[in-house]
Parts: structure tokens; sequence; C-alpha cells
């Protein structure tokens, strides 16, 4: 969720309600103009801290054999472990050249998508950047955006992308330059 986008609903509702935009599980507001650019580096940056989250869960949570003691200690082998804040060893990343198989395949798979989603969301948000367009964030990502009907035909609507980090989000834009058009 967008936490800075939720705090400026009260600032921001206005516009929605002038221009007869019905948002149903509104989540928050931005107006572009007032946004910065999202870098190829933060989103390389994101990427690989989503992907190393996922390959961790993953190896973590999927054992082909866990009543095996060796496959365990086999797939903690690829675990690299750290300190955290109290000074406990946890596992902060995963050495990839000794994950094989399945898991290997699997873990690529998904790393794939999830740059997918990631670049298809920052570069509609850079799209926007500057331009006098308002960011709708709402709780109908997914399946959800079928549940609940938004206007598409709404002559301000641009576009919506679901959320890479959850999909139950999406981004919506719509062009306050069109202001008074759906009146």
């Amino acid at each position: 969720m967008d936490l800075y986008a939720y705090s400026q609903i009260g600032d921001l509702e206005h516009l929605l309600e002038e221009n007869k935009i019905d948002i149903p599980r509104l989540r928050g507001l931005r107006l572009m103009s007032d946004e910065k650019i999202i870098t190829d580096e933060e989103t390389n940056e994101r990427i690989s801290e989503e992907q190393k989250e996922y390959a961790i869960g993953w190896l973590k949570q999927h054992c082909d054999w866990c009543w095996s003691s060796w496959k365990e200690h086999k797939r903690h082998k690829s675990f690299i472990y750290g300190k955290n804040e109290r000074g406990e060893r946890v596992v902060v990343d995963v050495d990839f050249s000794k994950v094989h198989g399945r898991d290997r395949k699997h873990i690529k798979h998904h790393w794939k998508m999830i740059a997918k989603r990631y670049i298809s969301q920052y570069e509609v948000w850079n799209k926007y950047v500057g331009k006098n367009v308002l960011y709708v964030h709402a709780r109908l990502g997914s399946s959800n955006w079928s549940d609940y009907k938004i206007d598409e035909k709404h002559p301000m609507f641009l576009e919506r992308i679901d959320d890479a980090w959850d999909s139950s989000y999406c981004d919506i834009y719509y062009d306050l330059d069109m202001k008074g058009a759906a009146a």
C-alpha cells in the first residue's frame, strides 16, 4: 500500500468528485506533477531485493523430501547467513550457484516475472511524471478488477496497471487536463 498516497486522499478526493470518477476501495491519490522519475538504478535495486526475498522464501518453504534431513541440509547450503539487529543468525541471501534442478528452474522463472512486473509498473509511472495526471491507488488489482467495475471509457481515464509488489492493488491514471469532459 502506498502510504503517502493514502495521506493525500483528504486533500485530493475533491478531484474525483468534481469529475464524477467513482473508485471503490480507494487507497490513495497523488498528483503526478509533483512526483519524480524512478530511475533504472532504483528499479533494478527493487527488482534485485524482491528476487532475493522470493528465492529465500521459496527455498525455506518448498522441500521435495521434507522428512529427509539430508535434503533439508542440502537446501540450506545455498543460504548465506548474517546477523539481525538482535544478533541472531538469519538468512540474508542465496548463493544461486548452489541451487539446482527444479528449484533453480522455478526461481529463475519467477525472477523473470518479478522483473517484468516492476519494469512495467515503473514505465507507466515514469510516463506520467511531471504531467497534470491524477494517480489513483486502489484495492482493485488482479481479479478484483473484474469484481469492481471502473469506467475505462471515462474521458479522463488513461490506463491502469496492477501493483508489482502486491497485485491485489492497482494504479489508475486520469488526465486532469481533460477536466470538465466528464460533466
